[in-house]
């Protein structure tokens, strides 16, 4: 992914954080690493993302939490 690319994906994020990441691969995980190093306004938004939302409760239903626990 080129950094605009990068850049759209943590902007999308911003919009709506609790909605549901699709197609994210390993791949696209490390990259977002690498442009985080480097964009400080991607890093900027991801910090308030986090802050945000850092209280939000888990859907104890959904298919990442019952994973959790088999």
């Amino acid at each position: 992914m080129s950094d605009s690319e990068l850049c759209n994906f943590i902007k999308q994020i911003q919009k709506d954080p609790l909605k549901k990441v699709e197609g994210l691969t390993v791949r696209k995980v490390y990259q977002l690493q690498e442009h985080l190093k480097e964009c400080s306004n991607c890093l900027r938004i991801t910090d308030e993302i986090l802050k945000g939302n850092k209280d939000v409760k888990s859907d104890t239903n959904s298919e990442w939490e019952k994973s959790k626990y088999n």
